[in-house]
């Protein structure tokens, strides 16, 4: 009998990537290919696998890696996914009670997924699958992650902290009091552009129309942090731009961005495009599709570690980076 174990090992370890034609690229993408090329090969090669239980301990870890949001990628999607489901629920009521219904759908809204959060981790769900709600850190058995109620406090505290500044920031109680309902759009979570042999992926935000004007709300938490990957928001506003052109005929944009960190700091910005994204998504892309052997093979020796080791701390694959040397594994 064929020996499909080993199959699945074997596929996590060395890969088969796609061919260019089914190649994909992002701004993330290319911010990990630069953080660090091994880091890049274990999410985007080696987890391949490790969706399968049964699989190879390493790519099992890198799938689980893959999926988890670190603390403050988990507060930026929540915080996004709770104003969104407000937002939408709210325009659709008289507009002097709107600010009122957003607010208390708001807070209800992240009760709800900080709860869903604190479950989850108590049974440890996101163990046998990363989709549902859990978190890098405690995968990771961090100091301050490790009892699921302590870590709903802090998700609560940190939200207590910013909710006052982002309710009282004058552009979006405008726009919660005047949009109109058929200018919201909730039909994608990413934005797919046409580019070359391959496609550009955005994660799309919560986006309006308001004439000829298209707008993108995103929500970035951050932790001050030494080699930490940082978002290129000025790429993701040109992107996003071109996103518009291509897809929906228009010139106007605007993208904006809430930033926050645990301590309450915010800011609210209006993000330029930056320039010549074009030149920047061929020549990473051409880096990393570079990477692939003649034979259509990747190899984990070709992807070098990072140099820096600042890096190594904050890196979200440092678990599987450690398995990987201590197993010795072969590509």
């Amino acid at each position: 009998m064929r020996d499909f174990q080993a199959d699945v090992i074997r596929a996590a370890i060395s890969g088969k990537p796609l061919p260019e034609g089914g190649f994909s690229w992002s701004p993330a993408r290319m911010q990990l290919f630069r953080f660090c090329q091994r880091a890049y090969f274990i999410r985007y090669y080696l987890a391949q696998g490790g969706w399968n239980i049964h699989a190879h301990p390493a790519a099992r870890s890198a799938y689980l890696e893959k999926h988890l949001p670190a603390f403050e990628q988990f507060l930026s999607h929540t915080l996004e996914q709770s104003v969104s489901d407000a937002l939408f629920y709210a325009v659709r009521r008289e507009k002097k009670e709107r600010f009122d219904i957003f607010r208390r759908a708001l807070v209800q809204g992240l009760e709800r997924r900080i709860t869903a959060l604190i479950i989850s981790l108590e049974k440890q769900d996101y163990l046998t699958d990363p989709k549902l709600p859990g978190l890098l850190e405690s995968f990771h058995e961090e100091e301050g992650f490790l009892h699921p109620e302590k870590v709903g406090t802090r998700c609560a505290a940190a939200f207590s902290k910013i909710l006052p500044a982002l309710l009282e920031e004058k552009s979006i109680r405008e726009k919660i009091e005047n949009l109109e309902p058929l200018s919201l759009r909730r039909s994608e979570d990413f934005l797919a552009l046409n580019w070359r042999s391959f496609t550009v992926w955005l994660h799309a935000g919560i986006i309006w129309t308001e004439g000829e004007a298209v707008t993108s709300l995103r929500f970035h938490a951050f932790r001050e942090q030494p080699g930490s990957i940082l978002p290129d928001h000025g790429l993701e506003s040109a992107l996003f731009r071109e996103y518009v052109r291509q897809k929906m005929h228009r010139e106007q944009t605007l993208f904006n961005v809430f930033s926050f960190d645990g301590a309450g700091k915010t800011a609210y910005n209006t993000v330029e495009p930056g320039p010549v994204a074009a030149d920047r998504v061929e020549v990473s892309s051409t880096g990393m599709l570079r990477m692939v052997r003649d034979n259509g093979e990747v190899c984990m020796q070709d992807f070098a570690a990072a140099s820096d080791p600042e890096k190594c701390p904050v890196c979200p694959f440092r678990q599987t980076c450690t398995l990987l040397h201590s197993t010795e594994i072969k590509s």
